[in-house]
């Protein structure tokens, strides 16, 4: 009688000992769970809770389709080089103009290195686009401009034109009205092509 109440101790201790086992590995199998990226190696997709990153994405791509020509930066245009130095606002002289001013865009031109001839600049048009409202201005000769430009004004010439290799810097001024956070674009074009756009986002304000 003992040897059967003995073996079924064993038994049972056995069948416990056997489920507690089963137990535990069911848990570990429940609750052990492998991390996963977010994002797949070698992609750049921007999850969509990923909401301080998106802005950073979206300049990077505005910055990489600008086409826009900066202070220093030229372009060639046939015989010659062409770029802007240097952008400011003027007053406009006169009590009853307070709600105009000009912008005066300094404009360096250099014949090219392999180009001997004159090189006369009669062919240049410069238009002023507004790039909020995208109007344009033609150039003005400067009247009422209160202060002296850097350069002389380019409607001052008659037949522009470069006979050396030294660059000739001229200022061309617009005349338009006072607006707050408007920024504008300066186009050159030449013989009708198509204009090389010019920004000029970093215009001074002197007065």
């Amino acid at each position: 009688m003992k040897k059967i109440v003995t073996r079924s101790l064993v038994a049972a201790a056995l069948f416990t000992s056997l489920a507690a086992c089963e137990d535990k590995q069911g848990d570990t199998h429940v609750t052990y769970k492998t991390p996963q990226p977010k994002h797949a190696p070698g992609t750049d997709t921007i999850s969509a809770t990923d909401e301080t990153m998106a802005p950073v994405s979206r300049v990077a791509q505005e910055d990489e389709t600008d086409d826009r020509l900066a202070f220093g930066e030229r372009s060639k245009h046939g015989q010659y080089y062409v770029s802007t130095t240097d952008a400011q606002f003027y007053p406009v002289k006169g009590s009853k103009q307070v709600n105009t001013q000009y912008i005066v865009v300094s404009v360096q031109f250099q014949r090219t290195p392999n180009e001997h001839s004159t090189v006369v600049l009669n062919d240049t048009t410069f238009t002023l686009q507004d790039t909020v409202t995208h109007q344009t201005y033609e150039p003005s000769d400067g009247g009422n401009l209160e202060m002296e430009t850097p350069y002389i004004l380019w409607t001052a010439f008659s037949s522009p034109s470069l006979s050396d290799d030294e660059p000739i810097n001229l200022d061309v001024a617009f005349r338009i009205p006072k607006k707050a956070n408007h920024t504008y674009n300066l186009l050159i074009t030449q013989q009708s092509e198509r204009a090389d756009v010019f920004k000029l986002e970093e215009a001074k304000q002197d007065y």
